[in-house]
């Protein structure tokens, strides 16, 4: 499967985000994690989530996502904001766009 992190160069560490990071292993799975450099200058956390999507969903069982760190001035706020965004290049965003609840 493609992915968009495949095209990132990796990071071997990021103190900053340490602290982020372990709060956020103890909710994921066990798959392969790595840290990547993101376009924007934020830092990429590459890992994938149980989605518990059925067999006719668009969504995988587990899909893999990129978690993008705060910008530097919010990294100790207590109100900072992760991004989250797919980790696939053939992502179905058009399903989702499309989607009224």
């Amino acid at each position: 499967m493609a992915k968009f992190s495949d095209s990132l160069p990796t990071i071997e560490e990021a103190t900053a985000f340490s602290t982020v990071i372990n709060i956020i292993n103890q909710f994921l799975d066990e798959s392969f994690k790595k840290l990547v450099a993101l376009p924007d200058g934020r830092i990429g956390y590459v890992c994938s989530v149980i989605t518990g999507a059925a067999s006719n969903s668009n969504l995988k069982y587990r899909e893999p996502i990129i978690i993008a760190s705060p910008r530097n001035s919010d990294i100790e706020s207590p109100e900072m904001t992760l991004n989250v965004y797919p980790d696939r290049l053939d992502f179905p965003f058009t399903y989702f766009l499309s989607y009224k609840p």
